[in-house]
């Protein structure tokens, strides 16, 4: 009897990992504000990261400028779904973002303008 009994616990425990409705890994949602006019407004001055991070993993955001350099981190931490970066003191232009996290990379471009 205890045999079966384990042996159903394993079976249902085994069904919920491999079922579809389980939390998979990290999966970036957007950026809420492509254009950033960091002046102090409240209003679009910061970049705003949506993601869903249902393992909890930690990672991060790179930000470049379009030569390559890179000009900003930001760290993903556990228990969030979201990151912001607040470009008031870089120049206008066009900055290249790169998410990494969970062995997934995603990356865009945003725009700052004032």
């Amino acid at each position: 009897m205890l045999h079966k009994i384990a042996c159903l616990a394993l079976a249902l425990i085994s069904a919920a990992v491999a079922s579809p409705l389980a939390p998979r890994g990290f999966s970036y949602t957007g950026l809420v504000n492509r254009f950033v006019t960091p002046n102090g407004d409240g209003k679009n001055d910061t970049a705003i990261f949506q993601y869903l991070n249902p393992q909890d993993s930690a990672g991060s955001i790179r930000i470049y400028e379009l030569g390559g350099r890179q000009v900003a981190t930001i760290s993903i931490e556990t228990n969030t779904t979201f990151a912001a970066w607040n470009p008031s003191g870089y120049a206008n232009g066009v900055y290249v973002y790169v998410i990494e996290i969970d062995q997934t990379i995603k990356s865009g471009v945003l725009v700052v303008v004032r």
